[in-house]
């Protein structure tokens, strides 16, 4: 059974009908297409973390390609006790 807190962050982790998990799915799948187009992958790094007050930080990450680079950027905002990823 779940806690009540345990409830709380599943619905902090719910964006406009869309859970955590289906946007990791999504995004999955979205890098498994790229490969056949950019050539092998070969690793990620982080490039920048921006936080802004207490309620806003953004990680930027470099994901590297045989041919090319793609970049990605997560923001996300907290309003109370959870963050939850806006993008």
């Amino acid at each position: 059974m779940e806690t009540k807190d345990e409830i709380s962050r599943i619905k902090a982790l719910k964006k406009g009908g869309s859970t955590l998990k289906s946007t990791i799915n999504n995004m999955k799948s979205q890098l498994n297409s790229a490969e056949s187009v950019l050539g092998k992958y070969y690793g990620y790094e982080l490039i920048e973390i921006e936080k802004t007050g207490k309620s806003l930080i953004g990680y930027s990450y470099l994901v590297k390609y045989e041919r090319n680079p793609m970049t990605f950027v997560m923001v996300y905002y907290k309003l109370d006790k959870f963050w939850t990823l806006l993008n």
